[in-house]
């Protein structure tokens, strides 16, 4: 991310990459009994999934935006995302993307921690998103 004119505005592009498809996990129950499992896709900014029945959209997932604007710019309807892709302009230090805690693997695993995206200073005017936790596919002990 660059800052734009030292006004403490960053723009950029924040690509995310996962191992496999993401999906909303719903549980009503034990972990036996689901409630929803969809795919969510990279829809661009379209919240209104190609099949309402197996997908829901990437910015329906977000419980919580940078404070500036951003935009998702990959669109890949009708599967499961493996890759996403925002474009911010004016995000400030601090600023962060929240995800559900219910997303997870096509096979039901979810880490029942929200992934959390937040910008922080690389100290030299510029900056970076810091992921947490770590490791949010469920290895961190």
């Amino acid at each position: 991310m660059t800052q734009y004119e030292q006004t403490g505005y960053y723009n950029g592009t924040l690509s995310v990459t996962f191992s496999e498809g993401i999906y909303l996990i719903e549980r009503e129950g034990g972990v036996g009994d689901l409630q929803q499992y969809k795919g969510v896709e990279a829809k661009g900014n379209d919240i209104t999934p190609s099949d309402k029945e197996k997908f829901v959209t990437v910015k329906t997932v977000i419980t919580g935006a940078p404070s500036g604007n951003f935009n998702v710019v990959t669109n890949i309807p009708g599967q499961a995302m493996t890759a996403v892709q925002f474009k911010l302009t004016n995000a400030r230090i601090g600023d962060s993307f929240s995800f559900n805690p219910n997303l997870g693997d096509s096979v039901g695993n979810t880490w029942a921690k929200p992934l959390v995206l937040t910008l922080v200073s690389d100290g030299a005017g510029g900056a970076y998103f810091e992921i947490t936790p770590a490791q949010w596919d469920g290895t961190e002990q």
